[in-house]
């Protein structure tokens, strides 16, 4: 049994590190999970922002320059026609407020730069470390979950658009830049740059906390369904564990006095045998036999002969009670025990103990020729730890040596020892 709820144990504990392999396991997939998908739609609004900027930049610009000199008009700026950044922050405006009619979180989108006409668009110092890397690779992206306000944020930045030539009538130098624009802009920002330069990075933040606590309260509630199948699958395996137990417990056990019966007999003798052999003790094989036991059944009865049976396999309980011993009903009224002891002594003292435990269980007998009570004989054969003799040989041994016990006057032991 103790061995049994030690497996049990074991198994027990591999199924809670199992358990918390895999909510651990499903906690940061379905985490990674959601921030891939934040990735990919984060994505694809930056790259329809850059396609507008790509647009004013190659397309919508030289159409308005190609007016004014057409009119003749000199000198002309509107950022609603003219600045990327501007057209693409409107429109993204007039986005989040579709979104928030939608209930949906609004989207902050920035032109971060290190050298901004607008003072809004200044880098901070982790994005002016990825303007510095994008300068060197711009097909890197970045992304970066934080917390704001003690809400669940989601970063997401790429590179934004190499400058072109039409970008230098603005950010060549103060003085040929449209006054309308170093009027709104000043003239200390923004300037300086070259053809092909890579002048900022565009990104967008997104307040994923309701999203996160949605998450979480969905693993929390799939953790507990998942919980309670393993709790359901655990007490199945141990309802069929202790219902294999009971069977085997019932197959390997005498009906009338609950002691094992022969089906376990051989394999427990070579177990202990084994173990005798490690441990360097006396491995002794005791028979016994309930003295005139024939004679009893005649004249009480045989029911009166099962209770018999039944308090003297109870007393070799008591008396044999240690873990290494085994107590065996082989026959009728005949007995078996296998057990271990560090001298011949000690094993002739537990047979002489037995004998007298049983006479002092003072169980009428008057059909008995030894006492008035029920009495046993006892034969006892021993092996040292270093004996090889076969198990069939020692069996034989001890019937020897109980027909010998019960010769010299039964109520009585005798050791044969190989």
């Amino acid at each position: 049994m103790l061995i049994h709820m030690k497996r049990q144990a074991v198994t027990l504990g591999i199924l809670a590190v199992a358990y918390g392999a895999l909510m651990s396991y499903h906690y940061y997939s379905s985490v990674e999970s959601l921030h891939h998908s934040y990735e990919r739609t984060t994505n694809n609004l930056l790259l329809y922002n850059r396609a507008i900027s790509n647009f004013v930049a190659k397309e919508q610009r030289p159409s308005v320059e190609k007016l004014l000199k057409d009119s003749g008009k000199k000198e002309f700026f509107s950022p609603c026609l003219q600045s990327s950044s501007y057209i693409t922050n409107t429109i993204n405006k007039y986005t989040n407020a579709e979104r928030v009619k939608e209930g949906l979180p609004e989207l902050h989108f920035k032109w971060a730069s290190t050298n901004p006409l607008n003072i809004d668009n200044f880098a901070n110092p982790l994005e002016h470390q990825w303007i510095e890397e994008i300068k060197l690779d711009d097909t890197k992206k970045f992304n970066k979950v934080y917390e704001n306000n003690g809400r669940v944020n989601y970063y997401f930045a790429i590179a934004g658009n190499r400058m072109v030539e039409s970008c230098l009538q603005c950010h060549d130098t103060p003085s040929s830049a449209p006054k309308d624009l170093t009027r709104v802009y000043g003239t200390t920002h923004g300037y300086g740059f070259k053809v092909g330069e890579m002048a900022s990075i565009i990104s967008v933040h997104i307040d994923i906390d309701d999203e996160m606590q949605a998450l979480q309260t969905k693993l929390v509630k799939e953790g507990l369904i998942l919980l309670l199948i393993f709790i359901l699958l655990y007490g199945l395996v141990v309802w069929i564990h202790y219902k294999k137990c009971l069977l085997e417990d019932k197959a390997s056990r005498d009906p009338l006095t609950k002691l094992l019966n022969r089906n376990l007999y051989f394999e427990i003798y070579n177990k202990e045998k084994q173990r005798c052999s490690r441990d360097f003790k006396y491995l002794a094989h005791i028979t016994l036999d309930i003295d005139f036991f024939k004679q009893y059944n005649d004249t009480y009865g045989h029911i009166k002969g099962d209770i018999v049976l039944q308090k003297v396999a109870h007393e070799m309980e008591r008396s044999f009670n240690r873990v290494s011993d085994f107590i065996f009903r082989i026959g009728g009224e005949e007995f078996a025990i296998v057990c271990s002891a560090s001298s011949v002594e000690d094993i002739h003292n537990m047979g002489e103990n037995l004998c007298k435990n049983i006479e002092m269980l003072r169980l009428e007998h008057l059909s008995s020729s030894v006492q008035n009570v029920v009495t046993i004989s006892v034969g006892i054969s021993i092996l040292a730890c270093t004996s090889n003799v076969p198990f069939e040989e020692v069996c034989e041994q001890s019937d020897v040596a109980l027909y010998k016990a019960k010769s010299a006057g039964r109520n009585q032991v005798h050791i044969i020892q190989l």
